[in-house]
């Protein structure tokens, strides 16, 4: 993957970048594709190299000061030279408003084509007590993004406290503009084909809708109202699926992903399904310290029939599992478009159900003179239908 040359004009955008364009083209406001972070911080903090910290963040990444447009019938990204993250500052007159304030600030709505793609708001409840909220637009950035962005920021705001202009650290090697191009190059004829070969077999004959029952009709357009349901798993289960996994040769991951494929099947009675799940994306070393929309979703294919053993599912699974993971740089919404499946608004292509193992957790924000915790808060979904 070679580095394309210096730039400020437009390039093409990635393939997930393209389909968040139009899904914001189709329902505009929506908060769907943001990623809100907030962390409370306790002690004195300084302001300047909080916000300072930010600006060579951005500067650092050329995906943070990109914006999108339409050029010959193409989504395109615009990268600028400059283009600040929003920031403002908030005092807020009683804890009890945070959660309210937090909420509203991750559903306000991102203009894709004036940017900017990440804002920051410093809510402030003392002196010394203060919760920095940072929101971006999936369009930009994904899950892995976030802990490299805060260990980003720590090191910032530790040399600009210290009184520095930065923190020390080598050029970015790549730009998430030459991972776009590089993807497109990639996904062309023979390669393409033989991606597209295996994906049509393994998905063959799949069902094109879950059975599992709900409590109401499904609406003719898909929402975003819905509930969450909390529960904790105890440290001795967890072991013990770590030793299972280990048993099969296979991962955790591997394991809770058979067991919610037999829960499917027994609500839905379907011996046969298909579950999205997320995968990070970066399979080259060097695309691991850059900010941006990487992570794809694989059609997870599990055949449950046969009354198998525990041992029997899992081995499936774990076959399903290795195959999608060979096969994982077709985007999602490249399979969609060459399948030629069948669409409509009440329903994602191809699965309805989602698994997602979150084993990545944020690295420790460590800043000089301060305590750092995230906010707990919960960001209830809206409709924007």
């Amino acid at each position: 993957m070679n580095p394309l040359p210096p730039t400020t004009s437009a390039v093409a955008a990635s393939f997930g970048q393209q389909r968040l364009w139009f899904l914001d083209r189709l329902e505009p406001g929506g908060a769907v594709y943001h990623i809100p972070l907030a962390v409370r911080l306790r002690g004195v903090l300084d302001r300047t190299a909080a916000s300072g910290a930010l600006i060579g963040i951005v500067a650092r990444h050329e995906v943070l000061r990109t914006t999108f447009a339409v050029e010959d019938d193409q989504v395109v990204q615009v990268i600028h030279s400059e283009l600040f993250p929003a920031w403002r500052e908030e005092a807020l007159a009683d804890e009890t408003e945070l959660p309210g304030a937090l909420a509203a600030e991750a559903r306000r709505p991102f203009d894709l084509v004036a940017g900017p793609l990440l804002r920051c708001v410093l809510w402030r409840l003392g002196p010394e007590d203060h919760v920095l909220q940072l929101t971006l637009h999936h369009i930009v950035s994904d899950g892995w993004s976030l802990g490299v962005l805060v260990e980003e920021f720590a090191a910032e705001y530790r040399t600009r406290c210290a009184g520095g202009d930065g923190a020390a650290r080598p050029e970015l090697a790549l730009q998430y503009a030459d991972y776009a191009a590089w993807q497109r190059d990639l996904l062309r004829d023979a390669a393409l084909e033989e991606e597209l070969a295996f994906w049509r077999k393994r998905l063959a004959g799949a069902p094109a809708e879950s059975s599992v029952p709900a409590d109401r009709p499904r609406p003719s357009a898909q929402q975003t109202v819905g509930a969450t349901h909390r529960f904790e798993v105890d440290e001795e289960l967890t072991r013990a699926l770590h030793d299972l996994g280990r048993l099969i040769g296979g991962s955790l991951f591997m394991v809770v992903l058979g067991g919610f494929g037999e829960l499917l099947r027994r609500m839905s009675g379907q011996i046969d399904v298909v579950v999205g799940s997320p995968v990070a994306n970066r399979r080259r070393r060097e695309l691991e310290p850059l900010i941006g929309f990487f992570v794809n979703t694989l059609a997870l294919r599990l055949e449950l029939g046969g009354d198998p053993t525990v041992a029997g599912l899992l081995g499936r699974v774990r076959a399903a599992a290795l195959d999608a993971y060979a096969h994982q740089d077709l985007p999602f919404e490249k399979l969609v478009q060459e399948l030629q499946l069948d669409r409509t608004l009440g329903r994602t292509p191809l699965f309805q159900t989602m698994f997602v193992l979150q084993n990545t957790p944020l690295p420790p924000l460590l800043l000089p003179g301060l305590t750092a915790e995230p906010s707990r808060w919960t960001l209830q979904p809206r409709n924007t239908t």
